[in-house]
């Protein structure tokens, strides 16, 4: 069976994607990996929860236009990407079923859409860690950005 979803750019009904994108997710068997990460089926492992997750954002990200997707602007400084970043995530959680993302897909988000001068920072947490918090990359990267100035 193949779906098809259109992209979100901004210009179609949030919600309606959201319940599609929902939709493939649950059919993929992906979306508890999204909607309750804590209840994990027995014996999964933390490569298989990473590649799940990866999998999950990876569906997510090819049904967005680059003009949402392009969320770290290379003409805006970290403070102001960080900032619309967060504030979409705010606006997201607002839109009607209050479906915010969680912390740690906040953070996966924002290292993945990291460019490349923050390459060491972002291998440093993202390998350096068994978990961290939003507050801690938020506040590594603004260090990393300091150093650059």
């Amino acid at each position: 069976m193949k779906l098809e979803i259109e992209m979100f750019d901004g210009n179609v009904d949030f919600r309606i994607w959201r319940r599609k994108i929902k939709g493939m997710l649950a059919s993929q068997k992906l979306l508890r990996v999204l909607e309750d990460p804590i209840s994990w089926p027995e014996g999964t492992t933390k490569d298989q929860k990473e590649e799940m997750l990866e999998s999950a954002i990876g569906i997510m990200l090819f049904h967005l236009s680059d003009s949402i997707i392009r969320m770290l602007s290379s003409s805006k400084s970290l403070e102001q990407n960080l900032d619309e970043f967060l504030r979409m995530n705010i606006e997201l959680a607002n839109s009607g079923e209050g479906e915010a993302l969680s912390d740690e897909n906040q953070t996966i988000i924002i290292l993945n859409s990291l460019p490349e001068s923050f390459k060491e920072v972002k291998s440093a947490i993202k390998y350096g860690c068994t978990s961290i918090t939003l507050e801690e990359v938020i506040s590594a990267l603004k260090s990393k950005d300091l150093e650059f100035k």
